[in-house]
């Protein structure tokens, strides 16, 4: 049986009023639907109730999940890394104005196609995801 957990609070401003947003159905691993609650405050987007620490890595794990397979074969595939390449662009740019030098964690790193990059411009970069196998895709 899945293990899941609720939040309750905002991890980024700790607000407590957390309103439904919208239900989503996981297509590419389970075909789960997933509530998003919003933050009354600050915005955020939030799925709860989520996956648990020790079983979030079964998402992850799916042929199909494009941002920890690469693939490149279908039409899907290549409009996902070309937006995969444009949202990274927007990220470099927020980091650039918010944090210029120093030490990063990507957290939830997938193969590390921002890791890499961000290893360019600060003085210490890490990358974390649940997937072990994207992990070592990362490193290599």
């Amino acid at each position: 049986m899945m293990e899941f957990e609720s939040v309750v609070t905002c991890p980024v401003c700790g607000n407590h009023q957390l309103a439904h947003f919208v239900a989503t159905t996981d297509f590419t691993a389970t075909r789960e639907v997933f509530n998003i609650v919003k933050c009354n405050s600050c915005h955020l987007g939030i799925t709860t109730p989520r996956p648990a620490p020790q079983a979030i890595a079964r998402y992850y794990e799916s042929a199909q999940y494009i941002s920890h397979t690469g693939g490149t074969s279908s039409f899907v595939d290549r409009l996902y890394r070309t937006v995969r390449n444009y949202s990274i662009g927007n990220k470099l740019e927020l980091l650039a104005r918010h944090h210029a030098v120093g030490t990063l964690l990507d957290y939830g790193c997938g193969t590390g196609s921002l890791t890499r990059l961000l290893v360019e411009r600060c003085d210490a970069v890490s990358g974390y995801d649940p997937s072990a196998r994207s992990l070592e895709e990362a490193r290599q």
